[in-house]
């Protein structure tokens, strides 16, 4: 079997030096390129190296010295190529990177040499970046070439579309799809403005996502054919998109950009909380970076050392890594591509307390009482906001939560009688789009668990429910507790102060933290307690047990805090 990706796993982005590679105690390299010198370097260390791949676009260079590679791009409804957005700067002699599409065998051809490529190095698994090809140019009006519209067609002779293709009086013998968008709009920029009303829309981003993800398994397929054996495989799954989550069945792990920021704003406001809840709910473990937009806002404002701290400890405290931030992209629409490059004693004390105490990290699962839905359907029609709301909602109040997936023809569905038994309380964002199978799910756990499916319209609704937690902060806000359960291992809690201060650039030491843990994390027999930090040498605690309950009192709590309780069975 391929390697597992393990909590306490220390991963970095691109190839660096043993010097480095040790200063952070390193175990994987999860997006290296492609260079057999960078795996052996690797591989004298024990470090699981993945070599990396590109399958947005074969380059400005390769597209301006090759005509059947300018041939082979994303093109709009008049068969104009479709630039990169955030590759504007990447030209050659004036050819700009325009969109691969994973749909011409030109293109395919290319890169799966580049996966040859990758695997000859050596390297025990394969990184495959932008993976979503055609699908990916989707939002930037493409692709609508031949390859893809004959693709559609064959994809519409279902007998699942035969209705909606009727309703249309559509002749699927002599259907090109292009053709029939340009009787309704005649230019990329009157697609975009109408693209929510254009029929068969939808259906046409259900292929080219499909696709992606069926080209993807090629690429897997390929990759083990080279190497003689089973690889691990990842992609550049931006979750919680659903349109990178259909190629997700597919991978071992995930390698992605998350979004620590949002609006604008950072920590305590903002989390990737629901990125990692939605990786939990479709059992793939994530190696993050922050997106280029992240990195740039950390470069422009002194590297934010202390924030970008924050993301470390929140991403493992969440069951998932941030890779270290040695050296990372950054872009920003002003500046094009540069990079956050940081000094070693700003980070890598944060890894060596993760590698110390990998025992309290491998092996653990988060405690959840409340499954929260993730309806992809809904949320490809209305957006991510609401879901995103009710994680940050729910982890602000130390409610013990998991995403179930309500899967639609993306992706599998996980609403189902078996999985919602295990939980106390289903959350519902509405509008939910839930078909007849998921209804009747959601009505026998209400029979079962003689409990009531909570629908919520908007995150204020969240605060009218009277959610039981067996976690109380007392006197303190923006302190989160993650209690983490393994069989027969002690509980271990990630207490996690989020009270960063982006004047000083730092976390706020809260004093005087008091936090009463119940049943069912507390079963009454407590034998020890202890507090482990990697920013505090002695975290020092107080505890007592009343009525079944243990209180905790911590006179400093810094940024990240293990509670590790021991407990007679």
């Amino acid at each position: 079997m391929s390697r597992q990706v393990n909590h306490s796993d220390v991963a970095f982005m691109y190839s660096s030096d043993k010097e480095v590679y040790k200063a952070y105690n390193a175990t994987w390299v999860a997006w290296g390129g492609a260079s057999a010198d960078a795996v052996k370097t690797a591989h004298e260390l024990g470090i699981h190296y993945a070599a990396s791949m590109w399958a947005l676009t074969a380059g400005a260079e390769n597209l301006h010295k090759r005509s059947d590679l300018r041939d082979a791009v994303s093109k709009d409804i008049l068969l104009n190529p479709i630039i990169v957005p955030w590759l504007w700067d990447h030209t050659y002699e004036g050819t700009p990177s325009y969109f691969g599409c994973t749909n011409n065998p030109v293109f395919k051809e290319f890169t799966k040499e580049r996966v040859i490529l990758a695997m000859e190095t050596g390297a025990d698994g394969l990184h495959i970046d932008d993976h979503l090809g055609s699908a990916g140019s989707f939002w930037s009006g493409g692709c609508f070439c031949d390859f893809c519209v004959n693709g559609f067609k064959a994809f519409l002779d279902d007998d699942k579309y035969h209705d909606e293709i009727k309703k249309l009086n559509i002749n699927l013998s002599d259907f090109n799809y292009r053709e029939y968008l340009r009787r309704i709009v005649s230019t990329r920029e009157e697609y975009q403005k109408q693209r929510s009303e254009l029929p068969l829309l939808e259906l046409y981003q259900t292929y080219q996502v499909k696709s992606a993800a069926k080209f993807v398994m090629e690429l897997r397929k390929l990759a083990e054919k080279t190497k003689g054996k089973e690889i691990t495989c990842s992609a550049n799954t931006g979750i919680p998109h659903p349109n990178h989550l259909v190629v997700t069945p597919n991978l071992t792990h995930c390698v992605c950009e998350v979004e620590y920021r949002h609006d604008n704003k950072n920590a305590p406001e903002a989390s990737p909380i629901s990125a990692f809840k939605v990786a939990d709910a479709i059992g793939k473990p994530i190696m993050a970076t922050a997106s280029g937009w992240n990195w740039a806002y950390a470069h422009a404002h002194n590297n934010a050392v202390g924030l970008v701290r924050l993301w470390v400890a929140e991403s493992y405290a969440l069951g998932h890594r941030l890779m270290a931030p040695h050296r990372k992209w950054a872009f920003t629409t002003e500046l094009g591509t540069h990079w956050y490059q940081s000094k070693l004693e700003d980070f890598t004390y944060l890894y060596q307390f993760i590698r110390k105490n990998s025992d309290l990290f491998d092996g653990y699962e988060p405690f959840s009482q409340i499954a929260l839905a993730f309806c992809n359907k809904s949320i490809r029609h209305n957006g991510l906001r609401l879901f995103q709301e009710a994680c940050k909602h729910l982890a602000d109040r130390n409610l013990c939560f998991s995403a179930v997936i309500a899967g639609d023809d993306w992706i599998e569905d996980r609403l189902k009688a078996d999985i919602l038994r295990d939980f106390d309380a289903v959350i519902i964002p509405e509008p939910s789009e839930l078909i007849e199978s998921q209804e009747e799910s959601l009505k026998e756990w209400e029979t079962v668990k003689a409990g009531k499916v909570h629908y919520i319209k908007s995150v204020s609704d969240l605060g009218a429910i009277g959610f039981n937690s067996p976690i109380e902060v007392k006197e303190c806000s923006n302190v989160w507790v993650l209690p983490r359960i393994k069989p027969n291992a002690p509980l271990v809690c990630h207490i996690l102060n989020r009270n960063y201060d982006e004047s000083q650039d730092s976390i706020k030491t809260v004093n005087e933290v008091s936090i009463v843990l119940d049943k069912p994390l507390i079963n009454g027999k407590v034998q020890s307690c202890r507090l482990l930090s990697p920013e505090l040498d002695q975290a020092e605690l107080h505890t007592e047990m009343v009525e079944g309950k243990l209180h905790i009192h911590i006179p400093k709590l810094s940024m990240w805090t293990l509670l590790i309780v021991n407990q007679i069975n």
